[in-house]
């Protein structure tokens, strides 16, 4: 009787530790606090400097996935070749170090979390990518504020923040004033990571537009022509910082975006 007795606490044991029942069996903690415990289990020994970068090959890079979500047009200075542009900046992609099993056990029906993300890694709890805007008058970092990350337990990331881009731009189009359609492109790259290390592609669609009342520019000189922007990706190679050999890959991703001006704007004044 005595041994059974032995058999069945070692019985129950392992079941707690295998997660063979539900996790309202198991235990009746919170859901905020099971999920507290998910995100300082998958933290511990997570570098938020190094890429989530699997193997060796440049296959194994890590691809990041980019959207731009346009909300509105907020400034285009002819003299100073400058745009700014309230935008939604939407990356998408994967860090199998953040994935967990949403199955069995004490992690058992959570299937997303989130983590406080950004470029700097005092203020970051994951790795982000560094997208840069290249041609800037400021840097994407001060423009797009720090947002929080969502997580599936696949690791899938969606980090999606708010601000207002702010490119130097080499306009054309002047010519036809006051009839003119302008063109600004502006272009977005890694900083730091070649290729090898993180892939930059597109989302479809690479470009979206808001539909808001607070999204329309009423009094602008400028309108934007939605179905003339235009996306080009390119891949420079460069030798790498240590001045050897190895050419790596640099992708980098042009946007154009048209405007026309509003002539009955300009009209209306004389």
């Amino acid at each position: 009787m005595y041994k059974d007795v032995i058999k069945f606490i070692f019985f129950f044991i392992s079941i707690l530790f295998t997660g063979s029942f539900t996790v309202d069996e198991l235990n009746k903690e919170p859901y905020w606090y099971r999920e507290t415990k998910l995100q300082s289990d998958t933290l511990i020994n997570y570098s938020k400097t190094a890429t989530p970068r699997i193997g060796y090959s440049s296959t194994d890079s890590t691809e990041v996935q980019i959207q731009i979500h346009t909300f509105k047009l907020k400034s285009l200075d002819i003299a100073t070749s400058q745009m700014s542009m309230t935008i939604w900046m939407r990356l998408y992609w994967n860090d199998a170090r953040l994935a967990w099993n949403n199955t069995e056990g004490k992690y058992l029906g959570i299937n997303e979390t989130s983590y406080n993300a950004d470029v700097n890694p005092e203020i970051s709890q994951i790795w982000v990518p560094e997208l840069e805007l290249y041609n800037q008058d400021e840097s994407l970092s001060q423009s797009l504020p720090p947002k929080v990350a969502s997580v599936d337990f696949k690791g899938n990331v969606f980090w999606s923040r708010v601000g207002v881009i702010k490119p130097i731009c080499t306009l054309s189009g002047l010519k036809k004033h006051p009839f003119d359609s302008i063109e600004c492109s502006f272009s977005l790259g890694g900083w730091a990571k070649s290729g090898l290390f993180t892939n930059y592609t597109t989302k479809d669609p690479p470009v979206s537009f808001a539909n808001s009342i607070h999204s329309k520019n009423a009094y602008m000189e400028f309108e934007l022509i939605k179905d003339k922007i235009r996306l080009y990706r390119a891949i420079d190679y460069y030798n790498n910082t240590y001045g050897d050999e190895l050419r790596q890959p640099w992708p980098l991703l042009t946007y154009t975006y048209m405007f026309k001006r509003k002539t009955s704007l300009i009209l209306s004044r004389h």
